[in-house]
């Protein structure tokens, strides 16, 4: 019996530490720069839908090197429409944060 009660007591105490590990990874922000890491290697694989999605929710919080990533896509037609006036768009969002390449394809552009 008290082999029985050990082994629940043991169970409860692991069952309660899942519980804990899960919550505590909810709270946990994603670190942008593996993000966008994984971006680009969807982005090298061909996987320009996933890597859209990637770049689009790291761009739309300000992150340069996606805006940049946004504005290639939308500029050469990867993976979705060529839409040149959305190319301009996050060039020019990316522009203002000093990103060197997206400077250097708007002189480009223009």
């Amino acid at each position: 019996m008290e082999d029985n009660n050990t082994l629940l007591a043991a169970g409860i105490l692991i069952f309660a530490m899942l519980i804990i590990i899960v919550f505590a990874s909810f709270g946990k922000k994603k670190d942008p720069n593996s993000f966008y890491r994984a971006g680009l290697k969807a982005y090298d694989e061909g996987e320009f839908l996933t890597a859209y999605k990637i770049f689009k929710s790291l761009a739309e919080q300000g992150y340069i090197e996606a805006q940049c990533k946004l504005g290639l896509m939308h500029d050469r037609g990867e993976g979705l429409q060529q839409d040149y006036a959305d190319a301009v768009k996050w060039y020019r969002r990316a522009a203002r944060k000093t990103c060197r390449s997206t400077i250097q394809t708007w002189a480009l552009l223009r």
